[in-house]
């Protein structure tokens, strides 16, 4: 509740396109001083076409309304990940735009190799780690445990909390995508697995 109730809230008649097969809204009025009510017509009326224009460049169709077209998406994903600071490469990476990660160099080649791309083309995302949220026995069992009892304010379940969290810490290890991206010249040089000029080497005596 509101710090007033009788004044923190107030009724408004808002005005606005509906889509007849989602019933999704859109209003006449928006945050955004640009928007018009044509805009929100527009909106209502594509929402769901699988045949719409591209908002950006309004020349190439999109199976997703108000979505950009495959040409003009590749444009500013690109000019987003040119925006974020350059660091010398660090494992794991990530595509930008995907769930694919790349714990090595071999992972990177290899999907290199499968895809038939070069690393250099690809709008790689240095991964950073997971802060994991501790475990806090209190929160837990907040369900269980009555108001006026606090069994978990004892010494023995705090060290036990404690030693659960530093396992946790130690063996528990994810990654999400970092805001930073790979120096391209350190991506290029990732030296190729040592076995396979070893296997190379092999065949050759052979």
């Amino acid at each position: 509740m509101g710090k007033n109730y009788d004044t923190d809230a107030e009724r408004r008649d808002i005005e606005m396109w509906l889509c007849k097969t989602c019933g999704r809204g859109w209003p006449v009025k928006g945050r955004n001083s640009n928007w018009t009510a044509a805009n929100a017509e527009e909106a209502a009326r594509t929402c769901c076409s699988e045949n719409s224009w591209c908002f950006v460049c309004k020349k190439r169709r999109t199976r997703y309304p108000h979505h950009a077209c495959d040409v003009c998406a590749a444009i500013r994903n690109r000019e987003r990940w040119e925006k974020c600071e350059e660091r010398p490469v660090e494992f794991p990476l990530t595509l930008q735009d995907g769930d694919q990660w790349f714990y090595s160099g071999d992972d990177l080649d290899e999907y290199c190799d499968e895809h038939e791309l070069k690393a250099e083309n690809l709008l790689l995302r240095i991964g950073r780690r997971v802060i994991l949220s501790m475990f806090e026995p209190s929160e837990f069992w907040c369900d269980e445990i009555a108001e006026d009892d606090k069994p978990t304010d004892d010494g023995e379940c705090r060290e036990l909390a404690a030693q659960i969290n530093a396992w946790a810490t130690k063996n528990i290890i994810t990654y999400e995508m970092g805001p930073f991206r790979p120096r391209m010249t350190d991506v290029v040089c990732i030296p190729k697995p040592a076995h396979d000029s070893q296997e190379g080497k092999e065949s050759t005596d052979g």
